[in-house]
């Protein structure tokens, strides 16, 4: 595979990272709920952290990290839930659809490994996405976890 099919393949992947903050960060604003500000805060840590890694890699092949949030249509109507549901103030609807987001971006991960993974040439590459996913992996289990911490409540 060619560096501008890798760059083009890791900036769709920060892009996603790029919403994911925007959505976590309106979050916290919006959320009156400590622990889910606290749960939102530490997601976007480790967002910021794998968007740093993903557009490092991109430069290192001569490429330009993207700064624009491309609207994805699964990706954006989830977040568009998340906005709705923290209009309501129901911290389990709240979970539940940023649930949906973080399966969203799971899944285009595993569609870049899937798709791609003869393609792409560096070790490093692949070991970096698949660290990736599991973060985003214990993040799921985060929220799957507070889910039911408040259908208990």
């Amino acid at each position: 595979m060619n560096n501008k099919r890798i760059v083009k393949i890791l900036n769709n992947l920060v892009a996603y990272h790029i919403d994911r903050i925007t959505g976590y960060e309106i979050g916290v604003k919006e959320t009156d709920e400590q622990d889910l500000k606290n749960m939102f805060s530490h997601f976007i840590l480790i967002s910021q952290k794998i968007k740093a890694e993903l557009s490092d890699e991109i430069r290192k092949l001569g490429g330009i990290p993207t700064a624009v949030v491309r609207e994805r249509e699964n990706f954006l109507t989830c977040w568009k839930e998340v906005m709705r549901a923290l209009g309501s103030k129901n911290p389990l609807e709240i979970l539940v659809c940023c649930e949906r987001s973080e399966n969203v971006i799971l899944d285009a991960y595993r569609k870049v490994l899937s798709d791609y993974e003869d393609e792409i040439p560096s070790d490093y590459q692949m070991t970096m996405m698949q660290s990736q996913i599991r973060l985003l992996k214990v993040n799921l289990n985060e929220i799957r976890d507070a889910r039911g911490l408040f259908v208990i409540s």
